[in-house]
């Protein structure tokens, strides 16, 4: 098939191996959010309390506080606005990580056409899942919009893990067949 082992397709494989990676690693910021139990520790979207950077001095959280309980909502504390901030950073870095795989894809001459339409699906789910994302905090973590959001981000886990599996799988079928050519022509390392 057009999966078949023995195409080469360079660097993609880490480049998707990559994306697994940090995928993973935003699943895991996103379930430490979760489990605090502290809501949204930030309620705006793009900004994070008005401002491009959140100030968390510790003048800045009291007011913050303030406002949270009179509003009945749990305190925050510098470090959960700190994670959502990273949760919002390694989102952008996924997001780039995926245009930079599937600008890579289409430059890979023999590349299969399954893999560039993944590539490109993974583009598109991205770009839903950063829409729930904005959307979860609009809502105020409505709990179906957070459900889709969380259920989106195992899916792109799924895929990427799924596409980086078949580069490795490809390009580990390139090296068996020279091993078998130089084994088939006494040609070796050792010998050369």
């Amino acid at each position: 098939g057009e999966w078949a082992p023995g195409r080469v397709v360079g660097g993609l494989r880490w480049l998707a191996l990559a994306l697994v990676l940090v995928v993973f690693t935003q699943l895991g910021i996103a379930a430490t959010m979760r489990h605090a139990h502290a809501g949204l520790s930030i309620p705006d979207f793009p900004a994070a309390y008005g401002h491009f950077l959140p100030d968390t001095s510790p003048e800045a959280l009291a007011a913050i506080n303030a406002k949270r309980i009179a509003a009945g909502e749990p305190a925050t504390t510098a470090e959960l606005i700190w994670l959502q901030m990273a949760h919002r950073g390694v989102a952008a870095t996924i997001f780039l990580l995926t245009l930079a795989l599937a600008w890579r894809c289409r430059r890979v001459p023999g590349l299969p056409a399954g893999a560039r339409r993944t590539c490109d699906l993974l583009v598109a789910m991205v770009l839903v899942q950063a829409g729930f994302g904005a959307w979860t905090i609009w809502s105020n973590k409505a709990a179906d919009v957070a459900t889709a959001h969380q259920a989106f981000g195992a899916l792109i886990l799924l895929f990427s893990a799924r596409l980086a599996f078949r580069f490795f799988a490809m390009q580990a079928g390139t090296r068996e067949e020279s091993l078998e050519i130089s084994g088939a022509t006494g040609y070796s390392r050792a010998s050369a």
